[in-house]
């Protein structure tokens, strides 16, 4: 990780970041106003555990919420260890502590998910604003949905009569091995379990490759803006992208990006918040449109620390996204 990827994690994900490091550091605070001494290596621990897993994993906020909850659990139970203790003691209690943590962090693992289909929705509605140096014309060519752009990350197809259009986007995800290779000609046409398409999906997940099918349309384009009606799903969804341009005087673009969809539940939109998802995802865009790496979290494989435990625990399943985000060629 370079040091510009470095600071951008800590500036996009500020949120994530104090979230989670603010209940494990009260835990701490209130264990140090009932106790005769204070616990520094612990309020170290409170503050560097979320912070680090928020930089490595910069996609999952749900998991650092987690790692926070956690992490809370075991430090509460850890200020109870006396240091009077024999060393046989305090490594037994440590020992079980390892113990609680991962079973804790296991349940929030398997049950916070179903959060999300409970609770109040509400409507999408962001707003975020960027600078590139690219003028306004190129800008808009290499960051909007039309129909005939194709380059790394973006593929749209040709208009039909209506002036709606394919786009496929492509994101990296951890790389999965599953074991055996998965081809279109393994599976029989006549199989109802598995067909071509799950087995396009089995080759993506092990190349480590997400792809979004979706329909668009542009409503209105000029020279200062750009607005599209992307269609997501079985048309059950529909999410209207706004992207305005505004010549700088020094030289470049600021752009405005505005979208507004369907409702999703409350708890997504944390999600999305935190981690300051638009603003990366503008980033990302610039980024590949001026020629240089991303910085963006979305340009990473989005790997989850879970995933890196159960390769340690299962060897043989090793796959692992990379690291190193794709060419910067990609929109």
């Amino acid at each position: 990780m370079s040091l510009d990827v470095l600071f951008y994690r800590i500036f996009r994900n500020r949120r994530m970041i104090v979230l989670g490091v603010l209940l494990p550091v009260l835990v701490v605070c209130l264990a140090n106003s009932m106790s005769d001494h204070s616990h520094p290596i612990l309020m170290g621990l409170a503050i560097l555990i979320p912070a680090a897993h928020a930089i490595r994993y910069p996609n999952v906020a749900g998991e650092t919420i987690n790692v926070s909850l956690t992490l809370s659990v075991c430090l509460a139970l850890a200020a109870t260890i006396s240091p009077e203790l024999s060393l046989a003691a305090v490594l037994s209690r440590v020992f079980w502590l390892f113990v609680a943590a991962f079973l804790v962090f296991m349940a929030l693992t398997i049950f916070m998910p179903f959060l999300y289909l409970f609770g109040a929705e509400t409507p999408v509605a962001t707003r975020t604003v960027a600078t590139s140096k690219l003028d306004p014309a190129a800008l808009r060519n290499a960051i909007t949905y039309y129909p005939g752009r194709e380059d790394a990350r973006v593929t749209c197809g040709p208009a039909d009569e209506k002036g709606i259009f394919d786009v496929e986007t492509r994101l990296l995800v951890d790389k999965m091995d599953f074991g055996c290779d998965v081809t279109d000609e393994d599976q029989p046409q006549e199989d109802e379990d598995i067909g071509p398409e799950d087995a396009r999906i089995f080759n993506d997940m092990r190349e480590g490759l997400l792809r979004t099918q979706m329909k668009a349309m542009v409503f209105s384009s000029s020279d200062e803006h750009h607005e599209v009606f992307v269609i997501a799903g079985e048309g059950e969804e529909v999410i209207a992208v706004r992207h305005e341009f505004q010549a700088l005087k020094r030289g470049g673009t600021k752009v405005i990006y505005q979208e507004q969809g369907d409702v999703v539940p409350r708890q997504m939109l944390l999600s999305m918040w935190l981690s300051d998802y638009v603003a990366d995802y503008l980033t990302d865009e610039i980024d590949r449109a001026e020629g240089r790496s991303s910085r963006a979290n979305r340009a990473f494989a989005n790997s989850q620390m879970i995933v890196d435990i159960a390769r340690l625990m299962m060897p043989g399943r090793r796959g692992g996204g990379p690291e190193a985000p794709a060419t910067s060629d990609a929109g």
